[in-house]
C-alpha cells in the first residue's frame, strides 16, 4: 500500500553535505605533498607503501569545494567518501 502526501518534503542540497574524502594520486613527490596541504590545507597523509602513490584524507568539507579543489589534480587515481 502507498500513501502519498501533498506536503512538500525539504531536501537537502548535495553539493553542500559535508564529508571526508579518501583519495589516492599518481606520484610521490614532496611536491605532490605540499601542493596537497597548501589545496585542502589539513589533510592527514596515508603512508600505506605502495610504490610511487600519495594518498591522503581531508576533513570535512563539503561536495562541491572538493570538486573543485580535485581539479588541481590531473593525476587523481581514486577517490571515495569515509566516515570515521
Amino acid at each position: 500500500m502507498t500513501i502519498w502526501s501533498s506536503d512538500k518534503l525539504q531536501l537537502l542540497d548535495f553539493a553542500q553535505i559535508k564529508h571526508r574524502f579518501f583519495v589516492r594520486m599518481e606520484g610521490w613527490e614532496e611536491e605532490n605533498i605540499d601542493k596537497i596541504r597548501d589545496v585542502f590545507e589539513d589533510v592527514e597523509i596515508v603512508e600505506a607503501n605502495v610504490e610511487n602513490e600519495t594518498a591522503f584524507i581531508t576533513n570535512e568539507i563539503p561536495e562541491n569545494d572538493f570538486e573543485e579543489k580535485i581539479k588541481k589534480f590531473p593525476n587523481i587515481l581514486s577517490r571515495i567518501r569515509v566516515m570515521f
